[in-house]
């Protein structure tokens, strides 16, 4: 117990210093005032509770210096009507005066004084609720093509669930030919994504991931890695940061590249601005703080980003254990060797990044490390060294490279080593790999003159030498044609070369043509001109049409309805024709309905106007269908994660609705679906003549209420005239008069007359109560 004791003492006695000694001194005198403050020209938008001393010292509390931006540690303290203040130190730069007649105190200080207040760039973030049930769907892909009379058919088929707790998948190709048939089991996963840890997990079929220098396998088992994809407002690259001082209040401008990323106000002291996003390459970040007055201080700092880098705390990880998967597409169930594989990457800063990757097999085991250094302002070197142990021995392998991409320019250069036994790891065991490579590449930009690119590389794999050269040309004309010229010569004995022309113009948002002329070796020159319209996302008809040389053509159609894509095509090419028709589509089953949709390739969204026919539905501003006669239809394509918004056409509801939204956001899981009920109600008013059972006129001001005696504040008109705003489908009412009451009811589903509001029920009996 002494000893805690002790370790208590060691641990406040600190905690003390820090906030400053207590001084000794005769508080009687001590003025405690409300004053508004103004620091540095800056008016606080609340008045400050402070203490005047006889010296002129001036105290306050720490939430009050936690507003002006003055750091308490360390700064000595005094006890005042049971609070702590803390002496504001007046040393050289910093001052006050006090007004105690209006109560107002200017304070100044030098701007190096106060904290650094902290702002962030980047403030995107989900409006919507990320959510998700139960539910699952079924994806078809059929087509039948007939080639020169011989007539094939497949289909892809894909039946899927989706849960809170993942979701579970099989891919199986069906295919009827005259030389075979039969179906194949491409790939069957249970995938559960965790967004709190930007990673998913995953059981049945995957693919490892590799290292630069080594192969991925498509393993069965259990995989555990980074999925940047549950985060998509979260940036895995380097994000810059600003940092400055305002002597006054000013305006902070960044620029990244001369392009305007962030305009600030701030009041004085220090600063920082960070999570700018940046371009990749060689770039800066410029800081212009403006003063009222217009004076300017200009600061840059250098940077380079690489494709390679993790931000700073950054991690990317894959973890495996499984079986190879072997003869993907032809075999179903044909799994080999097991696998163990690891593979991890940090950045250690924003400019620094290091990584490893290990696998592990029966025949074969690989480990290596790697590091990526940016160099502000020139580029960023890579270096990765490996070694492998297999049957055929130890082996190992070395790769060094560098790249600088400016704005005009771009230059990079990687090297490959490996000794005669390194292995890699592949589904028939240890593989070989290229024993030297050489990639070089270069590129530079003419601004409105185009840019040219040069390209040569060197490799052999298995005593087979391949060594080439290419430049390519790009140009752009009339802010629209978009032309490239590409040559390509083998350096061998046999000096191949092909070169290809092409040119680009889009002709609105939907519509382009294209050109292209190429040859290669000795085959003949090809040259052909293209006509284009895409397929919009919602419902309309896309085309496109082909011709060239050599006798080749080909003609294709598609078209989106509300449930399903048609397809048709026919071509020639060599003196083989083709004809072509496909159907795609899916059947959505959720939340107690069964829908028809398009292909589901991602998440989707069951939109629902409950009983409202045609409505148009819109994601994203873009038309995607219209409502079937339920009300109800399905908007395929919606972004994992990430906030989606869908709305209706207010124009295609009837005049006599109650609408709560035209416009929902909805936020759904990894390939599942989120149901988006659109408040949408009929409003419907009636009228009607109440009469007794004698025939006579309900008497005019006789109060009418539900059955069960609830009063709604509606009563009979003149002449027995009744109007019913806002009327339900059915009801039962009683009318009550002096020395009268009847019942009466009406039911709109069985009587309501076709036409608008309000509708005219004619005359309804009211039959008396004894």
């Amino acid at each position: 117990m002494p000893y805690f004791l002790l370790v208590l003492c060691a641990l406040l006695l600190p905690a003390k210093t820090a906030i400053g000694q207590e001084i000794q001194v005769n508080t009687s005198a001590f003025q405690e005032l409300v004053v508004q403050v103004r620091i540095n020209g800056t008016d606080l938008p609340d008045p400050s509770v402070v203490l005047f001393g006889v010296t002129n010292d001036l105290y306050a509390q720490e939430q009050e210096l936690s507003v002006w931006r003055i750091d308490s540690n360390g700064l000595p303290t005094i006890e005042y009507g049971g609070a702590v203040y803390y002496r504001i130190p007046i040393a050289e730069g910093t001052s006050y005066v006090l007004d105690e007649k209006n109560l107002f105190l200017q304070f100044n200080a030098a701007a190096e004084r106060f904290i650094a207040r902290s702002m962030s760039y980047q403030s995107a973030s989900n409006q919507g609720t990320l959510t998700s049930g139960f539910g699952a769907f079924f994806n078809y892909d059929l087509s039948s093509t007939t080639i020169d009379s011989e007539n094939f058919t497949s289909a892809f088929l894909e039946p899927a669930v989706f849960t809170p707790y993942g979701v579970g998948s099989s891919n199986f190709f069906v295919s009827q030919s005259p030389t075979q048939s039969g179906a194949i089991r491409l790939n069957s996963t249970w995938e559960m994504d965790l967004p709190d840890s930007v990673a998913s997990l995953r059981f049945g079929d995957s693919i490892s991931k590799s290292a630069p220098w080594s192969i991925s396998n498509r393993i069965g088992g259990v995989q555990y890695a980074t999925n940047f994809r549950t985060q998509p407002y979260l940036t895995s690259s380097p994000l810059r940061a600003a940092t400055g001082i305002a002597t006054a209040p000013s305006t902070v401008e960044v620029f990244v590249n001369n392009v305007l990323q962030s305009r600030r106000q701030v009041a004085p002291g220090p600063f920082n601005i960070d999570n700018i996003p940046s371009s990749t390459g060689v770039g800066d970040v410029r800081v212009v703080i403006r003063d009222a007055s217009g004076r300017e201080q200009i600061l840059t700092q250098s940077f380079y980003q690489s494709p390679g880098l993790l931000r700073n705390g950054q991690h990317d990880f894959s973890y495996e254990v499984g079986q190879l998967r072997r003869n993907f597409g032809r075999e179903g169930n044909d799994y080999g060797d097991s696998l163990i594989s690891a593979t991890h990457r940090y950045g250690f800063t924003d400019d620094f990044t290091a990584g490893f990757h290990a696998e592990s097999s029966a025949s074969s085991r690989l480990a290596g490390g790697g590091i990526v250094q940016a160099i502000a302002g020139l580029g960023a070197v890579n270096f990765d060294l490996a070694g492998s142990q297999s049957d055929q021995g130890s082996g190992s392998l070395t790769v060094v490279g560098f790249e600088r991409q400016a704005r005009t320019s771009a230059i990079g250069v990687q090297y490959q080593q490996a000794s005669d036994n390194f292995r890699l790891i592949s589904e028939f065991g240890p593989q070989r790999t290229t024993s030297h490579a050489l990639n070089s590449r270069f590129s530079y930009g003419f601004g409105e003159y185009g840019a040219v690119s040069f390209t040569y590389s060197s490799s052999e794999f298995a005593g087979i030498p391949n060594e080439t050269f290419s430049t390519a040309y790009f140009l752009q004309l009339f802010g629209k044609l978009s032309v490239s010229l590409s040559y390509t010569q083998s350096l061998l004995a046999d000096g191949q070369r092909s070169f290809f022309l092409s040119a680009f113009m889009p002709l609105d948002q939907t519509r382009s043509t294209a050109y292209q002329v190429s040859k290669s070796g000795n085959d003949k020159l090809f040259a052909s001109a293209q006509f284009r319209k895409s397929l919009p996302l919602g419902l309309g008809t896309g085309y496109g049409l082909e011709a060239g040389l050599n006798n080749t053509y080909r003609a294709e159609v598609a078209r989106n309805f509300n449930y399903s894509t048609v397809t048709a095509s026919a071509s020639s090419q060599q003196g083989q024709s083709s004809q072509s028709v496909g159907a795609s589509g899916s059947a959505v089953f959720m939340d107690g309905g069964v829908y028809l949709s398009r292909r589901l390739n991602d998440s989707f969204g069951v939109v629902r106007v409950k009983g409202f026919e045609g409505v148009t539905v819109f994601a994203e501003n873009q038309a995607v269908g219209r409502t079937n006669s339920s009300g109800a239809l399905v908007v395929p394509n919606l972004r994992s994660y990430e906030d989606n918004r869908i709305s209706i056409e207010q124009a295609d509801l009837p005049f006599e609705v109650e609408i709560g939204a035209t416009e929902l956001v909805g936020v759904p899981y990894y390939r599942s679906g989120v149901v988006l009920d659109f408040p949408v109600r009929l409003v419907r008013s009636v009228t009607f003549v109440l009469k007794d059972a004698e025939g006579n006129d309900v008497p005019s001001g006789a109060p009418i209420f539900k059955r069960n005696g609830v009063h709604i504040n509606l009563v009979v008109g003149t002449e027995g005239l009744v109007y019913l705003a806002d009327a339900p489908d059915a009801a039962a009412y009683t009318a009550k008069w002096k020395g009268g009451e009847c019942h009466f009811e009406f039911d709109l589903n069985k009587s309501a007359p076709e036409g608008g509001s309000p509708i005219d029920l004619g005359t309804l009996k009211c039959r008396t109560v004894h």
